[in-house]
């Protein structure tokens, strides 16, 4: 007789994996934790995933300047906002 997970996967050496969302309605049906909880949970990976997806493309360095508008050296010009210069080429 097979050994079942309580998702209904066979128990093996590489446990099946599951999507957080699932994982989340599972413990909320059995009254592990509360909708507000399992909302919360989901809107933070969301959050994360759209902030992990927008790094690897480089689209944080339109919010943080480009390098070569601050002087490398000065850690205060990192911080400080600083008007966009405007290319004409």
């Amino acid at each position: 007789m097979a050994v079942v997970s309580r998702y209904g996967a066979p128990m093996t050496n590489h446990p099946q994996s599951i999507s957080l969302t699932r994982y989340l309605i599972e413990e909320q049906r059995a009254g592990r934790i509360n909708a507000d909880l399992r909302l919360l949970t989901e809107v933070v990976a969301r959050a994360c995933k759209t902030i992990s997806i927008a790094v690897g493309k480089g689209a944080l360095g339109g919010v943080l300047g480009r390098l070569r508008d601050h002087d490398a050296g000065d850690a205060a010009s990192l911080s400080s906002p600083r008007r966009r210069r405007t290319s004409t080429s």
